[in-house]
C-alpha cells in the first residue's frame, strides 16, 4: 500500500472479507491493521465494506424475523406455494424501513471506524511480566566496579546487596565485594562465583584478592579444597583445571575433603593442586603482583582505549575492528569504513567450540575476540570472522593489532595460524600477520615461497602489540615486521624485518580476522589465541608513530 496510496490490493480485499467472517488469524490480524495504517485509501475501503456488509446483514435478518402477508396454499400433495403477493404500500413501507435500518448501520460502522483509528493511534502497553519471587540475598555488597559487565542474575547497584544460592557470573571489568565485619574481594573478570550459606563463597572460576577478618571466618570453597580465611590477606585463582592460593599476610587453612588432614599456608607461601582429583596439593612459586591490589581508574590515560584513539584519530586508516560493543552485530562493525565482519565457519566445521565475543583484553578498557581452533586437526576446524565483501588492498599498507597466542594441543612445526588475512588462488596470498611452527610470527604473500624469519617466537598467553607495514613493488612486496611484549611491559619495538623484499603481493579476497583460506580458498588456518583492536591504513606508518602507538598503552617508568 505505501507504493501505490490510491490503489486498493487483492490482499487487502481478501483480508477485510475474512475480518467480516470472523476467520482471521493473528499474523493476519496484525497485516491488515498494516495496511489500514498505511494508506487512507485502505481505510475507506474497510469503512465501505463494514457497511455493505451490515446492511446485507440487517436486511436478511429483518427478511427472516418479519412475517408475510397471509397466503393461501393448495391442499393437493406435491404443490409449491406461490409467491406472496405485496401491496404498494407494504413495498414503500419496506422500503423506508431498509433506509433506516442502512443510515443506523453507516452510522455504527463510520463510529467503529473511528474508535479502531483511535485505537491505533494510542502506544500499545506491553503486558506486565509475571511478578518473580525475590531472591535471597547474601551479606556481602558490591562497594563498586569498574568497567563491570554481569551475565544475568547478578542486578546489584553500589551498595546493594549480591543474590545468594545463585551463580554469578562477571563477563568484564573488576569490582569490589564488601562483608559487613570488613572481609573485602577484588574480583577480576572472567569470573563464576556463588554466595551459598553464610559465610561461604564458592568460586567456580576466576581470579580475586581476598582480605578477611576474623569476625567474619570466611570459607572460601574452591573445586577440590576449601580455605578457611581469618585475618589474612590472599590471592586465589581457579582455572579450568587447577585451583591455586597465594597467601600475602598471615595464613589460612586448606583442607581437601573431609577426611583428609588440614594445612596451613603462611605469608610467602602458594599452593596448587588440580581440578577434580584426590591428588596432593603442591608448593608453587609464590607471585603476589598477579592479583589486584585495589580497583584502577576508570579511564586511565594509558590504555588500549588510548591506542584505540589514537588509531581513530590517523587519517590514513581505513578500517578499524575494536571489537566492542554490546550485541554481535556491533562488535563485529568497521567503525571507520564499511568492510563490516561476519562469523565465518571452517571447512569441516565447528568441532566442538565456538568463537568468544567477550574474551579478556589486556585490560578492562577492552575486550576481545578468541577464534575457536580445535586441538586436534585444527587447520580446518574453527570459527572466525570474515568480510561480508572483498578488500582491496592499497599498495601501501599497514596492520597493526594487538594479539596473543595460546597453543593448541597439536602444535608443531607444521603449524599455522593467521590473524589477518587474504588469499585469491592457489598461490596469491595475503598472510599479514601469521603465527607458523611453534608460535613464531611471520607472513607470506606467494604460498610457494619460504616463510621468512622473524626470529620472534611469542610466549603463550602474553598480549602483543604487532605492526606490519607492506609497499607493493612489482612482483614483491617490501615488508617491516615490529613487535612488542606488553604483558612483558616490553616499552621498545622490536624490529623483525626491515624491508625485506618478500616474494608477491597481497591479493583482493574477503579479509579474514582470526582465519585464511588454503589452496582451495576453503576456510582455514584459524588463529590460536584471542585479538583485538585491529587497524588497517592506506600507508607505511613510520617505526615512530608506531612507537607512540606502543607508549599510549603502557604507563609512564616513574608510575
Amino acid at each position: 500500500m505505501s507504493r501505490h496510496e490510491g490503489k486498493v490490493t487483492r490482499e487487502l480485499e481478501e483480508l477485510t472479507a475474512a475480518a467480516c467472517e470472523g476467520e482471521l488469524t493473528d499474523r493476519e490480524t496484525a497485516r491488515l491493521e498494516a495496511l489500514l495504517a498505511e494508506s487512507p485509501a485502505a481505510r475507506r475501503y474497510y469503512l465501505l465494506y463494514l457497511h455493505l456488509h451490515g446492511e446485507l446483514h440487517w436486511q436478511q435478518a429483518i427478511a427472516a424475523e418479519r412475517p408475510g402477508p397471509a397466503v393461501r396454499t393448495s391442499g393437493a400433495k406435491g404443490l409449491k406455494a406461490p409467491f406472496p403477493v405485496v401491496s404498494p404500500a407494504a413495498r414503500r413501507e419496506a422500503r423506508i424501513s431498509r433506509w433506516r435500518w442502512a443510515g443506523f448501520f453507516f452510522s455504527a460502522a463510520l463510529a467503529m471506524g473511528l474508535l479502531f483509528l483511535a485505537w491505533r493511534a494510542v502506544p500499545r502497553r506491553r503486558p506486565e511480566p509475571p511478578t518473580q519471587p525475590l531472591a535471597a540475598q547474601s551479606e556481602a555488597r558490591l562497594a563498586g566496579g569498574v568497567h563491570a559487565r554481569w551475565g544475568p542474575g547478578a542486578a546489584a547497584a553500589p551498595g546493594e546487596r549480591l543474590p545468594a544460592q545463585r551463580a554469578l557470573q562477571l563477563s568484564h571489568g573488576i569490582v569490589e565485594v564488601v562483608y559487613p565485619g570488613g572481609a573485602q574481594l577484588l574480583i577480576r573478570a572472567p569470573a563464576q562465583f556463588a554466595f551459598e550459606r553464610e559465610p561461604v563463597l564458592r568460586i567456580e572460576r576466576g581470579e580475586m584478592m581476598v582480605r578477611g577478618s576474623e569476625p567474619d571466618h570466611l570459607l572460601l570453597a574452591l573445586p577440590g579444597g576449601e580455605v578457611r580465611v581469618g585475618a589474612a590477606s590472599l590471592g586465589v585463582t581457579v582455572r579450568d583445571n587447577l585451583s591455586e592460593v597465594h597467601v600475602i599476610e598471615g595464613e589460612v587453612t586448606v583442607q581437601r575433603g573431609a577426611d583428609a588432614a588440614a594445612e596451613t599456608v603462611k605469608a610467602g607461601e602458594a599452593r596448587a593442586w588440580p581440578r577434580g582429583s584426590r591428588q596432593a596439593w603442591a608448593a608453587v612459586t609464590f607471585e603476589p603482583d598477579r592479583f589486584p591490589q585495589r580497583l584502577p581508574e576508570p579511564a586511565p590515560e594509558h590504555s588500549v582505549a588510548r591506542l584505540r584513539s589514537l588509531a581513530a584519530a590517523h587519517p590514513r586508516l581505513i578500517h578499524q575492528y575494536t571489537f566492542e560493543g554490546t550485541s554481535r552485530v556491533e562488535k563485529c562493525r568497521d567503525k571507520r569504513g564499511s568492510l563490516h565482519l561476519t562469523e565465518s565457519v571452517m571447512a569441516d566445521g565447528r568441532g566442538r567450540g565456538s568463537l568468544d565475543y567477550t574474551a579478556p583484553g589486556l585490560d578492562l578498557t577492552t575486550e576481545a575476540v578468541r577464534p575457536f581452533r580445535a586441538d586436534q586437526g585444527g587447520k580446518s576446524i574453527g570459527v572466525a570472522l570474515q568480510s561480508e565483501n572483498a578488500f582491496y588492498p592499497p599498495q601501501e599498507m599497514t596492520v597493526e593489532l594487538l594479539l596473543q597466542y595460546h597453543p593448541p594441543a597439536d602444535e608443531d612445526d607444521d603449524l599455522v595460524g593467521l590473524a589477518v588475512a587474504t588469499r585469491n588462488g592457489e598461490t596469491a596470498c595475503g598472510f599479514f600477520v601469521a603465527v607458523v611452527g611453534r608460535g613464531y610470527i611471520s607472513l607470506l604473500f606467494d604460498a610457494a615461497a619460504e616463510w621468512p624469519e622473524s626470529r620472534l617466537q611469542l610466549t603463550p598467553d602474553h598480549w602483543y602489540y604487532v605492526a606490519v607495514t607492506f609497499v607493493a613493488n612489482g612482483r614483491t612486496t617490501i615488508a617491516s615486521a615490529y613487535a612488542a611484549d606488553l604483558s612483558a611491559g616490553e616499552r621498545v619495538l622490536r624490529r623483525l624485518l626491515q624491508r625485506e623484499p618478500i616474494p608477491g603481493t597481497p591479493p583482493a579476497s574477503r579479509l579474514g580476522i582470526g582465519k585464511g583460506f588454503d589452496e582451495s580458498d576453503a576456510h582455514a588456518y584459524p588463529w590460536p589465541g584471542a585479538l583485538d583492536e585491529v587497524a588497517i591504513y592506506d600507508a607505511a606508518l613510520d617505526p615512530d608513530t608506531l612507537q607512540s602507538h606502543l607508549e599510549s598503552m603502557l604507563p609512564p617508568k616513574d608510575r
